[in-house]
């Protein structure tokens, strides 16, 4: 979603579609509740632009990412950078996370507390306030582990609150996640990566 045209496009039917064709099940699941919630509220969410400097070339892809960011590497957290964000916007959050099985995610990362005045976040570092979640492995932290042997998909997502969550360190990332995907986000940006185990 890093080029200019993606942001006039990213509310319509056909985005969703290109997207969902992108991170597969994921995106699909993700931007169907937010057409559903467009619908109710009359208007969409807003697109932000996502994007990583750890990921390269074309992102109508996603493209394997550097075991760096896994757990056969440093297990560092992604950098990422975003721009602007809908105007309102309270609090920000960011998530990794992927599929386990049909209808059902997994966290590998979860932050809440991100100021709306915040445009990225460095590798292995968050800033003062963030709050991290507790991802599906019981742990308040970034991980990245694919099983040994699978390539797995997944959805780096920034999402930007109107009110704010006051989280606090260890909440369950994968509820606080379904919430705001069925209506609590003013904006939405997605990006996707693929990891080997």
């Amino acid at each position: 979603m890093a080029r200019g045209s993606d942001k006039s496009c990213c509310a319509r039917a056909e985005c969703r579609r290109t997207l969902a064709r992108r991170f597969g099940q994921l995106a699909a699941i993700t931007f169907t509740a937010l057409a559903t919630l467009a619908a109710a509220a009359g208007a969409s969410p807003t697109p932000i632009v996502l994007t990583s400097p750890a990921l390269h070339g074309n992102r109508e892809v996603a493209h394997p990412i550097s075991s760096h960011y896994t757990c056969k590497g440093a297990n560092a957290s992604l950098p990422l950078k975003w721009g602007a964000v809908p105007r309102g916007t309270r609090e920000l959050g960011v998530f990794v996370m992927h599929h386990v099985q049909k209808g059902h995610l997994a966290a590998d990362w979860a932050v809440l507390g991100l100021r709306p005045t915040t445009r990225a976040i460095p590798s292995g570092a968050l800033p003062t306030g963030a709050v991290v979640g507790r991802n599906s492995t019981g742990q308040s932290r970034y991980s990245v582990c694919p099983p040994r042997g699978r390539e797995v998909e997944y959805g780096v997502f920034v999402f930007a609150l109107r009110h704010p969550l006051h989280a606090r360190g260890g909440f369950s990332a994968v509820p606080v996640f379904e919430r705001l995907e069925a209506g609590s986000a003013a904006g939405f940006g997605l990006i996707g990566f693929t990891s080997r185990g």
